[in-house]
């Protein structure tokens, strides 16, 4: 054989195997881009571990705690994502004395699964202003609910907190848990709950 012929077969070789070498390379990257762009929901993930029913509050709207919160002058946000199932819509009233702020906690800006309510004394902190806000958000109409009985159990109950971070009271009313805690300066109450 010629030394060009050999030449030749050697340079036809290798375009041959370079080409295959990229068709391979190519295939192999195009592989790895569409394994990585489709959604996966391993089993330990969130989403994978969501209840399939997540209880409201019954008979109870968030609209229905925005009008009760805008007739005693605490505006509310707009809704901002809490994690993959919840929404939290969030109203606020400050003075130079205190600050009230609730939570609501909603997956479709309807139902409210939890009432998350903070009342904060910057000044000589009182359970009776506390209550006068905490027991007021008790009193939320809601199926069943007993208005009474809420506000009377956060009026007895706040009292009685020691202030420990250990120190949560609970209660359930008609189906609906209610929790009360936290330092004298700085009380919350939960009404609801969420998983």
């Amino acid at each position: 054989m010629s030394r060009q012929k050999l030449f030749k077969a050697f340079f036809l070789f290798s375009i041959t195997l370079l080409g295959t070498a990229t068709i391979i390379a190519i295939l192999f990257f195009s592989y790895l881009l569409s394994a990585r762009s489709q959604p996966t929901t391993p089993a330990d993930s969130p989403v994978a571990k969501r209840p399939e029913s997540i209880t409201a509050i019954p008979g109870i709207t968030t609209q229905d705690i925005i009008n009760a919160l805008s007739q005693n002058n605490v505006p509310c946000n707009t809704y901002e994502t809490f994690n993959e199932d919840f929404l939290r819509l969030t109203c606020e009233q400050k003075t130079s004395s205190a600050r009230f702020l609730i939570s609501i906690f909603t997956t479709d800006k309807i139902s409210v699964h939890l009432i998350d309510a903070n009342y904060t004394q910057f000044q000589n902190p009182s359970d009776q202003q506390a209550v006068l806000h905490l027991g007021e958000l008790a009193r939320l109409p809601y199926k069943n609910g007993e208005a009474e009985q809420a506000y009377t159990w956060v009026a007895k109950t706040m009292p009685k907190l020691s202030g420990e971070p250990d120190d949560i009271k609970t209660t359930t009313i008609n189906g609906v848990k209610l929790k009360l805690y936290g330092r004298p300066e700085d009380r919350s109450l939960e009404i609801g709950e969420i998983p």
